[in-house]
């Protein structure tokens, strides 16, 4: 079994984030649904919402709070804007993400997408003093409520943390490790326990809203994760995610490389270059640092590859389109690099629907054609 690293044992150690119980109660009461239902149907305590707990809940499970309301009411901001944002809203956005790009062309389309939802131009992102900063300036936004400024500030407080959540699926490396600032239009930070989540200083009483990102790493070009991995529960599971694995996971690369190199390559970053990039570092440093671990990239690949292969051939998916999917450059580099692995032909393995005795080979070199 793999030790620890020092930092992944200090953050088990730490207690969850969490945030006052009333952030909740004010989404659970504007929507009308019945708090013994919603704590039911998501698993939570019977006493998850009751003041008398302890006032405070984890922030992760308030966004699954949300998300469950979100999805009842048919309006991604749980009724707190006069302008209703439909489901399936974050999914359209994530949709015109192009194959490839930089952080900072991320930050600018999703800007402009969620202006055109919103009606209005809330969002815009801004470069100076070596930072790509993503700007929300809410003060004429639609909201329902109108007299109680906490659940604004929190609100906006949850987005910032959507939109770390959402950059690090589509640029893991680049946004974890350029990650900067935030600011804050809260006044103190005594009042915002959930704040607290941010290993980044937080500026508060700003002006606007803003999440800033190193410029170096925000216009470092990288290969997106496929059209299918961006999604509304992609980033919803990268936030609980997140607040297990603290804001740090990828920025501390003191810890394991193993299990980032996995997800990525499962998100479809197949390329050794393309991982190292969104890494932060050399493809040398990566087969070093993978090697201490004693794996290497291509045994990596070869196994998400293989069970990724397996699971769409017994789902129905053509080989056709399942070797395109995969990053092959043709059908036969495909159909030699499965049968490699075990040791039958995709199709006969499809027709089969199930595994033959999976066999090594020496012979990785054909393989790896086209990846």
């Amino acid at each position: 079994m793999r030790e620890m690293s020092k930092s992944a044992i200090a953050m088990a150690d730490l207690p969850p984030t969490r945030c006052h119980i009333r952030h909740a109660l004010d989404l659970l009461n504007a929507s009308g649904l019945d708090t013994a239902e919603v704590t039911g149907d998501l698993g939570l305590a019977q006493n998850a919402l009751d003041r008398q707990s302890g006032g405070s809940l984890p922030l992760a499970d308030f966004f699954r709070i949300r998300s469950y309301i979100a999805a009842r009411v048919r309006d991604e901001t749980c009724n707190m804007s006069a302008r209703q944002l439909l489901p399936g809203s974050t999914d359209f956005v994530m949709s015109h993400l192009p194959a490839e790009g930089t952080l900072a062309d991320v930050m600018g389309i999703v800007a402009r997408s969620y202006n055109l939802l919103h009606g209005g131009e809330y969002n815009k992102v801004e470069e100076h003093m070596g930072e790509v900063v993503f700007c929300i300036d809410d003060r004429t936004f639609p909201y329902t409520v109108k007299d109680d400024l906490e659940p604004v500030y929190f609100a906006m407080e949850s987005t910032l943390l959507f939109l770390h959540a959402l950059l690090t699926i589509v640029a893991p490396g680049q946004a974890a490790r350029g990650l900067s600032h935030l600011s804050v239009r809260r006044l103190h930070k005594e009042e915002a326990p959930h704040l607290e989540y941010w290993s980044v200083p937080v500026r508060y009483a700003a002006a606007r809203y803003e999440v800033a990102y190193k410029s170096e790493h925000a216009h470092r070009i990288v290969r997106f994760p496929p059209p299918e991995r961006l999604t509304s529960d992609a980033i919803d599971s990268q936030i609980r995610r997140l607040l297990d694995d603290g804001p740090t996971t990828l920025r501390d690369m003191s810890g394991p490389v193993v299990d980032l190199v996995r997800e990525l390559i499962s998100q479809g970053t197949i390329e050794q270059s393309a991982v190292s990039d969104s890494l932060g570092m050399s493809p040398a440093t990566l087969r070093r640092r993978l090697t201490a671990e004693g794996e290497t990239f291509r045994n990596l690949r070869r196994e998400i590859l293989d069970r990724e292969a397996k699971s769409q051939l017994l789902q129905g998916m053509s080989i056709t389109t399942l070797s395109d999917r995969l990053g092959f450059s043709d059908v036969r580099s495909f159909n030699r690099a499965f049968k490699s692995w075990n040791g039958v032909t995709p199709k006969t393995f499809q027709d089969d629907g199930n595994v033959s005795d999976a066999k090594s080979t020496a012979d990785e070199e054909a393989s790896s054609d086209g990846l």
